[in-house]
């Protein structure tokens, strides 16, 4: 991906500090984390001498603190654009979900683009899925929507991979209207919905329409979660694409139920986006306790 858009790489590794109980049985002489440190070290300059030998611009750094504050504080710090790193998980462990702490917590916290890598995927994405909801019409969520879209269109041609937009949706309290409303009264309001929802994305997608395939965005009607699960299942999907957002008061957030689903029981890897403006919960200048080896 670094070659395909001439950027820079990166390559981060944190470890995490020595646990008390580790600390008290070792040697007071001995410095664990800095074995480790070392250790890794070593690891991630072969890696970066092999990146530059193939005219990558590439450099690394090993940190000891907690992964997902230094990961985040480096974004904050450095301006990277995407930070790329694997679920951490077996595909064994794919029924249960096979994201790990670190990768979902950055998911909410990281101000930049978070691509977590299926640890199975081959080098390129052979199918990528942008889900978007077009059910708000707040400026914010419109302006990720495009975002969203802008990411995940570049993404698969660069990766010359197929493209899908699925636009899940179901209309509000739709499930106990038969208390109070009859048959023809709920199906009223749900296609006053669904045409709602129909003309949102028709205005979404007026400015991306010579880059994608209309035959191939769908718009289903259903509990959301299940709808995103079910197409990535069914389909094959290798990369999906979702925005998160910060909920009002609980900065850094994934939006609503929806997308914190997804995210615990998706099988394919994720490129999470977040609105500009983002504000991450780690502070830029923020110190951590553990200092670099």
């Amino acid at each position: 991906m670094a070659k395909r858009n001439g950027s820079a790489i990166k390559v981060f590794d944190c470890i995490e500090p020595t646990a008390t109980i580790v600390k008290k049985i070792l040697p007071s002489s001995w410095n664990l984390e800095k074995v480790v440190a070392h250790d890794r070290e070593a690891r991630l300059k072969q890696t970066v001498a092999g990146l530059k030998q193939q005219g990558i611009d590439a450099s690394y750094e090993v940190v000891i603190g907690n992964p997902v504050e230094n990961i985040t504080r480096e974004v904050i710090q450095n301006g990277h654009d995407i930070v790329i790193k694997t679920a951490q998980g077996s595909i064994k462990h794919k029924e249960e979900g096979f994201f790990s702490t670190t990768a979902i917590r950055l998911m909410r916290i990281c101000p930049c683009p978070v691509c977590v890598v299926d640890p199975d995927q081959s080098d390129r994405f052979g199918r990528i899925l942008i889900a978007v909801d077009t059910q708000q019409e707040d400026s914010q969520r419109q302006l990720l929507n495009k975002k969203i879209l802008e990411m995940g269109i570049s993404l698969a041609e660069r990766e010359e991979a197929q493209l899908d937009i699925l636009v899940p949706w179901s209309a509000f309290g739709e499930s106990v209207m038969n208390v109070k409303m009859s048959d023809d009264e709920i199906k009223a309001y749900i296609n006053a919905h669904q045409s709602e929802v129909q003309n949102n994305l028709d205005e979404l997608l007026k400015d991306f329409m010579e880059r994608i395939d209309p035959d191939r965005v769908y718009v289903q009607h259903g509990d959301l979660d299940r709808i995103l699960l079910d197409f990535t299942e069914k389909n094959g999907v290798d990369m999906l694409v979702i925005g998160t957002i910060a909920r009002k008061g609980i900065s850094g957030m994934i939006v609503g139920n929806t997308a914190e689903k997804v995210i615990h029981k998706i099988r394919c890897s994720v490129l999470t986006v977040k609105p500009d403006g983002f504000e991450s919960t780690v502070a830029p200048d923020q110190q951590d306790d553990s200092a670099t080896p």
